[in-house]
């Protein structure tokens, strides 16, 4: 995009190959609605175009990641806790463009409604996913133990 636009807020509906995303200007209008890749590359090729934005998403398995990228575009990224946000998941007329529309105006009207959550930062996901890995492998050599005690006790 060559000309740049600057200060809105969008809304973005994550998923796992094509997210939904609604760009309302200053005035709330909404001046875009689209569907985009999942990827970083699509990610960046949309929305490097646009400078001091508001964006909102729900937290989910990509919203981490997403929210980096976004970060390092210069945005200002609002992630909802999908357990708070009622109009969204609760909605009778559920859709992924209508989601992304009151992700936006959820944001533009009061971003604290979206009870925004911070994710960990790269280094300590990793550390969890390893303390997580390990959890598991623990648990699955008790399960495979515990059966062989209970006999050799019996």
């Amino acid at each position: 995009m060559a000309q740049y636009i600057e200060n809105g807020v969008m809304g973005i509906d994550l998923a796992d190959r094509v997210n939904e995303v609604c760009l309302l200007d200053a005035a709330g209008e909404v001046i875009r609605m689209e569907s985009i890749m999942n990827t970083k590359e699509s990610l960046v090729k949309h929305f490097s175009g646009f400078r001091g934005w508001t964006v909102a998403m729900e937290a989910g398995i990509h919203s981490a990641w997403v929210s980096r990228v976004l970060a390092e575009l210069g945005h200002r990224v609002l992630i909802g806790n999908s357990r708070r946000i009622r109009e969204v998941w609760d909605s009778s007329r559920k859709c992924d463009a209508r989601d992304a529309e009151m992700l936006a105006r959820t944001a533009r009207f009061d971003p604290s409604l979206l009870s925004p959550v911070v994710h960990r930062g790269p280094e300590a996901q990793a550390h969890l996913q390893i303390l997580k890995s390990r959890e598991a492998l623990v648990q699955a050599r008790a399960s495979r133990i515990n059966p062989v005690y209970a006999g050799v006790r019996a």
